[in-house]
């Protein structure tokens, strides 16, 4: 069985183009802010990060040679992608005015603060093992003359 590869370029490309085209059409404002919601004189928007991503790839034959026109065996393609978000703030606006409420992400903040305490652990134990054995040498802040 032979595998016109132009063919398959051709149907890999308007694979990719059309995954593109998908995305870039879903990539709007509205994916960024929802639908405002009033109660009373108050109105609420929900705010979100949003990020997208792509990736293809390709093929070829026993040898890995695309130069060819037609291969005796072998293939591949691949297109994807996908979309991510999260709410990140809600924008209050009331007769007094308009704010932002951030939404604080605690997975994240109690990550962070883990991260940060370990390494200050690890710092902190390898200071005390180098200082034990009177390896370390005093550091002088005065400078010749």
């Amino acid at each position: 069985m032979m595998i016109n590869l132009e063919k398959e370029m051709q149907s890999m490309t308007s694979a990719s183009a059309e995954v593109m085209n998908k995305m870039a059409s879903i990539a709007s404002v509205h994916m960024v802010f929802g639908e405002p919601v009033q109660r009373g004189d108050t109105v609420i928007i929900p705010c979100a990060e949003v990020s997208m991503g792509g990736g293809m790839g390709m093929g070829g034959g026993p040898n890995g040679n695309t130069g060819q026109k037609t291969l005796p065996v072998g293939k591949g393609t691949g297109v994807g992608g996908g979309v991510r978000s999260r709410p990140i703030a809600v924008i209050v606006m009331t007769p007094e005015g308009v704010r932002v409420q951030p939404i604080m992400d605690m997975t994240k903040v109690t990550l962070a603060v883990f991260t940060t305490a370990v390494f200050m652990l690890v710092q902190l134990t390898r200071f005390l093992r180098s200082d034990r054995g009177g390896k370390r040498k005093a550091v002088s802040l005065q400078t010749k003359k």
